[in-house]
């Protein structure tokens, strides 16, 4: 059985502090709406598919995690406390808590809100974030190309959830193993070719006018 998480000390989430970074998230799985609530509310099974996410405790609607980021030669491991709150009627659910990196001193206290509504491909699952950074992967959060890196996050949740609900359930059993730590850096660099294509295109358009 999990290990109960940690008390944490104060408010989980934002405790009323203003956001110093708001990010808005779509995306669509082609399983009928009320699966996908389901499967989102087996936390054990779709925290592993954030890339860098895994659990060290649950017990009640209380959650003990870490988020492994690697940086460069710089790897930082969140360590952290949430509670899930669910609104089953409106397929809602609210995840608030608090993440600190010891090496870095580097913290996330966040809040995040996830809906689930019918679409014409199956699924459509609105995400919204609001988190408050201080420490060094502040800085992260003030550059222009989080929301890029956050997409990106978003598509590559979605590819690893889609392949989850694809499985036979009896083959999801057993829980599955902890993700590798997340590559901001390979994120980052991928965020910054497609940017480059993207301008590149752009010029090219504007020059055969």
């Amino acid at each position: 059985a999990s290990a109960a998480p940690p008390a944490e000390a104060g408010p989980l989430g934002l405790g009323g502090a203003t956001p110093t970074l708001t990010l808005a998230q779509s995306f669509t799985v082609t399983q009928p709406p009320d699966a996908v609530w389901r499967m989102l509310t087996d936390v054990g099974a779709v925290v592993p598919c954030i890339p860098g996410a895994s659990i060290t405790g649950m017990a009640g609607d209380r959650i003990a995690g870490r988020m492994t980021v690697k940086l460069g030669p710089v790897t930082a491991a969140f360590d952290g406390d949430a509670r899930v709150t669910r609104d089953e009627a409106a397929r809602r659910g609210t995840i608030a808590g608090t993440g600190r990196d010891r090496l870095t001193r580097s913290r996330v206290d966040a809040e995040a809100t996830y809906t689930v509504v019918a679409a014409a491909e199956g699924t459509r699952v609105d995400i919204l974030v609001r988190a408050l950074l201080s420490g060094p992967f502040a800085q992260m959060g003030r550059s222009g190309l989080v929301e890029d890196l956050a997409g990106r996050l978003t598509r590559m949740f979605a590819g690893n959830l889609a392949r989850l609900m694809a499985q036979d359930p009896a083959s999801r059993a057993a829980p599955p193993p902890a993700g590798e730590a997340l590559s901001a850096g390979a994120l980052l660099r991928a965020v910054l070719r497609a940017r480059l294509v993207s301008m590149l295109d752009r010029v090219r358009g504007a020059l055969r006018r």
